[in-house]
C-alpha cells in the first residue's frame, strides 16, 4: 500500500518509535493500545495513517434545488421523480437511457446514462425518487443531467468529504474506513500518537485541539470549521517535522567549552557606562550557558536598530576569551566592512581597557601574528585556512545577512554567533528545523520615541516652532534636508524645457532664451498654467497606434508633439505627424515605438534640453537654511553637510544631509538616536574630530568651540553608519561647554525640510 500524503512534501509518515524517543514521557504506556477496525482492512494499517488522510475537498451536499436554480457546469442537487424513461441506440452498440424527469416544482429537466450497468437498470424505474447529482447543461430552456449520480435522501444533509483513492477503493469506501476510527478511537489513544510539547500548539495559536480537529475534518459542519482543523493537523506535522530534524541535528563533534564564573561574568557587564536591558541580560545568560556546553554553540541574535546586538557581542567574545578551555581562547568579530571592523576593534578596546585581554585589529594573510589569548576583529579575511583554529573557539558575524554560507562556514566544533536584524532565509531555515537557537533583543530598550514631521515650505513657521517645543523641553531636533551634490549643468540652449513636481505628471513649461538655468526654473515657475505642455513617455507602455486614434491632434495644427526617449531623459523630441504615420501600399499605417525612438535616435528629428528643478536646485535648501538656524541657536546647533555624487544620487534617492539643535545643559547629559541614509563611503571621507558618548557616569570629551561640537555630532554619525539610513542608529553626543540659545525669528521662510522630535532619556543611554 503506498504511502498516504498529507500536505505537499511530506509523503512519509513518521515511524512511532522515533517520535516517541524525542521527548520523555511523550508514550503513556497505561494508554491501551488502538487495534484498527475491520472495514479498514486494506486501507489502513495505523491509525497515524486515517489521522493524516486529508479529504481532497468536500461535496455540500446540505440541500437540494429545484432545476430552474441550476446553473450550468456547477455541481448541483436536483430533486425529482422519474415519469418516463426513454431508450434508443447509442455508439458501439451500446444503449443510451433518457429519464424524463419532473423536480419538487414539477419542472422537467432530463437525466441521460450512457453507460448502463445492471445496477442502474435495477435503480431506474418510473416513479422512483433521487436527488441527481451532476454538473447540468441548459438547451432550448431545458436542464439536462449527463450520467448523474443518484443519491437517496439519507445521502443528503451533510457535507461528504472525498478522498484520494487507496490502492483499488474509491472515497465512498475510504470514507467508510475513517467513520470506523472516528467512531472507536479514544482521545487517550489519539494524543498518544504525538509528543506531549505539541498537544498545547494549537490553543496558542486560537486552532481547534486535535480531537476536535480530528472530526471536525472527517464528519464537517461547516466549511471553516473544516479549515481551522486543517490547520491543525498541520501544526502537528509541523511540530514532528521540528522535533525529527532536531533529533538529527544534535552535533557529533565537542565543542570548544568556555566556563565563566557568576564573579567575573558581573565584571565583563560592568565595563559598560550603562545597565543592560532585561532582554540583554537574558540573551548573555543564554549564551553563558551556551558556552559552557560541551555542544558547539549556534546562535542568532536578531533585533532592531538600536537594540544592543553588539553590546552582547562583546560579553561573548570576552567570555571566550577570559573562560575558554583547552587553549581555546580566541573570538573572532567578523565586520562587513573595514569601517564597520575599525569602530568594533576601537569600542572594544576602550571598554575593555581594564580587562587582562588582548583586542588587535586582524589582518588578513598569512604574515598576521595571531595571539594565544584576546579578541580579533576584522573582515571576512579573518575566517579562512590561514586562521589557527587550534586556539579559535568562537566567532561571531555581525550582519550576518551579508556573508555568504561559504565564509559563515566555521569547524564543526567551533562556537557560532550570527547576529542580524533581517537574517537571511538559510538562517530562517536552520532556526526552523532546530539546528540553531535564536535570541531576541528588544528593539528600544530604553523606551525613547522619535516623532517625524514631514513638512513643506509653506510650512516653515510651523518647523520653527516644533524645535522651539522640543529643545525647550529638554529634547533634540534633527532637520533633514535634500542636499545631493552639486553637478556641473549642460550649458543651455536657445529653447529649454523645465519640469517640476508642481506642475503635473508629465507636464513641462517651455523656457525661450533663458539667462541661466536658476533663472529659468523661475521663470517657469512664474507662468501660468496655460503654458504647460505634456510631453509623451516613449516607452513600452505607450502604443502609438491607440494614442494616434484618441489624442492626436487634428490636422496639423496641433503638432509638434513633444516626446521623451527613455535613454535619453534630459531631452524632447519634436514629432510631427509624418514622424507617427507613413504610407504603405496607399494606406495610412501608425509607426511602432521602436520605429518612432529609430528616428529620435537617428538624429533627424529636432530635440530641446529638457532640466528638472531637481537638478538646479541641488544643494540649495541647507545652503540657504542653515544661517538662520545658527542665528537662532548660536552654540545650540550644528550642520553634517555630506555631499552624495550624482551617481549615487540614483542609486539611494532619499539622501539627507541634518542641521542638528540640541538643548542647553541642565545639570545632566542628553542623548538622542536617529535614522541615517548617509554611506559609510561617504561619511568616512569627512575632516572630523572625535567625541566620546557619554552619559550619566562620565563626561563628553570635546574641545570648547561650537565648530568642535558640529564635527562632534558628525562624527557619532559617522562612526555608527555602517551600510545605509533606514538601518544605522546614530547617537548623537553634546558637548557640556554649548550652552545658550535664543528665539528664531516668528517670520522664518525656511526651505522646505522634516523635523525629528526626540524624547529626552529618562534611563541610561547606549
Amino acid at each position: 500500500m503506498e504511502a498516504v500524503r498529507t500536505t505537499e512534501g511530506h509523503g512519509e509518515p513518521f515511524q512511532q518509535s522515533t517520535l516517541w524517543g524525542l521527548n520523555s514521557g511523550s508514550c503513556d504506556t497505561s494508554v491501551p493500545h488502538y487495534f484498527m477496525p475491520d472495514a479498514c482492512n486494506g486501507i489502513f494499517t495505523t491509525l497515524r495513517e486515517v489521522v493524516f488522510c486529508v479529504p481532497l475537498r468536500y461535496e455540500d451536499r446540505r440541500q437540494s434545488i429545484v432545476a430552474a436554480d441550476a446553473v450550468e457546469n456547477e455541481l448541483a442537487h436536483i430533486s425529482g421523480i422519474i415519469e418516463r424513461i426513454e431508450e434508443r441506440p447509442g455508439r458501439g452498440h451500446r444503449m443510451t437511457w433518457t429519464a424524463h424527469c419532473r423536480d419538487a416544482e414539477n419542472a422537467p429537466f432530463r437525466a441521460s446514462f450512457f453507460a448502463m450497468t445492471p445496477y442502474h437498470k435495477q435503480l431506474i424505474k418510473i416513479g422512483a425518487r433521487f436527488v441527481f447529482q451532476g454538473k447540468p447543461k441548459w438547451f432550448h430552456g431545458l436542464c439536462y443531467l449527463s450520467q448523474p449520480a443518484l443519491l437517496s435522501s439519507q445521502d443528503m444533509g451533510r457535507l461528504v468529504p472525498i478522498y484520494r483513492k487507496i490502492g483499488k477503493y474509491g472515497s465512498a469506501r475510504v470514507w467508510q474506513a475513517v467513520q470506523s476510527v472516528t467512531r472507536s478511537v479514544t482521545k487517550e489513544q489519539l494524543y498518544n500518537l504525538f509528543p506531549k510539547s505539541l498537544w498545547r500548539l494549537p490553543s496558542a495559536l486560537d486552532l481547534p485541539t486535535l480531537w476536535e480537529a480530528f472530526h471536525r475534518m472527517h464528519t464537517p459542519s461547516d466549511l471553516d470549521a473544516v479549515a481551522d482543523a486543517v490547520d491543525t493537523l498541520r501544526v502537528f506535522e509541523l511540530g514532528e517535522s521540528i522535533a525529527a530534524q532536531k533529533v538529527k541535528a544534535v552535533p557529533s563533534a565537542k565543542g570548544d567549552q568556555a566556563v565563566l564564573s557568576d564573579v567575573r561574568a558581573a565584571l565583563l557587564r560592568s565595563i559598560f557606562p550603562f545597565t543592560l536591558s532585561p532582554s540583554q541580560l537574558a540573551a548573555e545568560a543564554a549564551i553563558r550557558e551556551a558556552l559552557a556546553s560541551t555542544d558547539p554553540a549556534n546562535i542568532l541574535i536578531q533585533g532592531g536598530v538600536g537594540s544592543g546586538k553588539s553590546a552582547v557581542a562583546y560579553l561573548a567574545a570576552l567570555a571566550q576569551a577570559m573562560g575558554g578551555m583547552e587553549g581555546k581562547r580566541v573570538a573572532v568579530l567578523v565586520a562587513p566592512t573595514t569601517i564597520l571592523a575599525d569602530q568594533l576593534q576601537e569600542r572594544l578596546q576602550e571598554m575593555a581597557k581594564h580587562l587582562d585581554v588582548f583586542i588587535v585589529r586582524g589582518q588578513s594573510g598569512k604574515k598576521f601574528d595571531w595571539p594565544e589569548r584576546g579578541v580579533v576583529v576584522g573582515t571576512h579575511g579573518m575566517v579562512g585556512p590561514n586562521t589557527p583554529w587550534e586556539h579559535v573557539g568562537l566567532v561571531v558575524f555581525d550582519e550576518e545577512h551579508r556573508f555568504g554560507a561559504d565564509t559563515k562556514n566555521v569547524p564543526a566544533s567551533v562556537n557560532r554567533i550570527l547576529m542580524s536584524a533581517t537574517p537571511i532565509p538559510g538562517t530562517i531555515a536552520a532556526i526552523r528545523f532546530g539546528g540553531m537557537q535564536i535570541l531576541r533583543l528588544e528593539s528600544n530598550p530604553m523606551g525613547r520615541q522619535v516623532e517625524c514631521i514631514a513638512l513643506e515650505k509653506s510650512k516653515s513657521r510651523e518647523a520653527v516652532h516644533a524645535v522651539r517645543d522640543t529643545v525647550e523641553a529638554g529634547g533634540k531636533a534633527i532637520l533633514v534636508y535634500g542636499s545631493i551634490a552639486h553637478e556641473a549643468l549642460a550649458p543651455l540652449g536657445e529653447t529649454v524645457f523645465i519640469h517640476s513636481p508642481d506642475f503635473g505628471e508629465d507636464q513641462v513649461v517651455r523656457v525661450d532664451n533663458p539667462i541661466d538655468h536658476r533663472q529659468a526654473l523661475v521663470a517657469a515657475q512664474s507662468f501660468p498654467e496655460a503654458a504647460r505642455v505634456r510631453f509623451l513617455r516613449l516607452n513600452k507602455a505607450f502604443n502609438p497606434a491607440k494614442w494616434w486614434a484618441n489624442n492626436a491632434p487634428g490636422g496639423l495644427f496641433g503638432f509638434p508633439v513633444w516626446g521623451m526617449d527613455p535613454t535619453q531623459n534630459n531631452r524632447l523630441f519634436a514629432l510631427d505627424q509624418h514622424h507617427f504615420v507613413h504610407q504603405v501600399d496607399g494606406k495610412t499605417v501608425v509607426r511602432s515605438t521602436d520605429q518612432i525612438l529609430r528616428l529620435c535616435r537617428s538624429g533627424i528629428v529636432d530635440s530641446a534640453q529638457l532640466f528638472r528643478e531637481s537638478q538646479i536646485r541641488r544643494g540649495v535648501d541647507l545652503d540657504k537654511a542653515m544661517p538662520y538656524w545658527r542665528a537662532g541657536f548660536p552654540s545650540s546647533s550644528a550642520s553634517r553637510s555630506t555631499e552624495i555624487p550624482p551617481a549615487d544620487a540614483s542609486r539611494s534617492f532619499s539622501m539627507h544631509s541634518p542641521a542638528i539643535i540640541v538643548p542647553r545643559h541642565g545639570g545632566r547629559e542628553s542623548s538622542a538616536r536617529a535614522h541615517s541614509s548617509i554611506p559609510a563611503s561617504t561619511a568616512s571621507s569627512a575632516s572630523i574630530c572625535s567625541v566620546r558618548v557619554t552619559d550619566r557616569r562620565g563626561s563628553a570629551s570635546a574641545s570648547p568651540s561650537p565648530i568642535s561640537c558640529a564635527r562632534s555630532a558628525a562624527h557619532s554619525m559617522n562612526s555608527a553608519s555602517s551600510a545605509s539610513i533606514s538601518r544605522s542608529a546614530v547617537r548623537w553626543a553634546a558637548c557640556r561647554h554649548c550652552s545658550g540659545r535664543t528665539t528664531l525669528p516668528s517670520a522664518l521662510d525656511a526651505p522646505s525640510l522634516s523635523v525629528r522630535r526626540i524624547a529626552p532619556a529618562r534611563r541610561r543611554l547606549r
